[in-house]
């Protein structure tokens, strides 16, 4: 697995590992420097999530949710899951199926360790 560096700015934000695009500002460099997984802007992560090779066109299987959460280990995983409570998924071949959009919104919230906002929510 490829390893990333976050690339501070003197300002205190970071740059996207793919497009370099300042992104979140952090309260402090510590936590910017303990960041072990790619650092991607809002648009970087979805065109990720997007382009992710699935077994469905229509969105992700449970193995690959959690293949996908691997390639982010700095992930609240507990707040990437309450993003996933309660969204709306379908059934293909027996398997239960997440939809692309809410897997960047889980990802989102569990980067940020944050809780899904209103706006955000299914």
């Amino acid at each position: 697995m490829k390893t990333y560096k976050p690339i501070p700015k003197m300002d205190g934000g970071l740059l996207c590992n793919s497009c370099r695009r300042t992104i979140r500002n952090f309260k402090n460099e510590d936590e910017a420097i303990g960041k072990s997984g790619p650092v991607l802007c809002y648009k970087c992560l979805e065109e990720l999530v997007y382009n992710y090779k699935t077994k469905n066109k229509e969105g992700f299987i449970h193995t690959e949710v959690l293949e996908i959460l691997k390639l982010f280990p700095t992930t609240n995983k507990d707040k990437f899951f309450d993003a996933l409570r309660g969204i709306t998924c379908m059934m293909i071949g027996g398997e239960i199926v997440t939809y692309h959009c809410d897997i960047v919104t889980a990802l989102n919230c569990g980067l940020e360790n944050r809780n899904v906002t209103l706006s955000e929510w299914d």
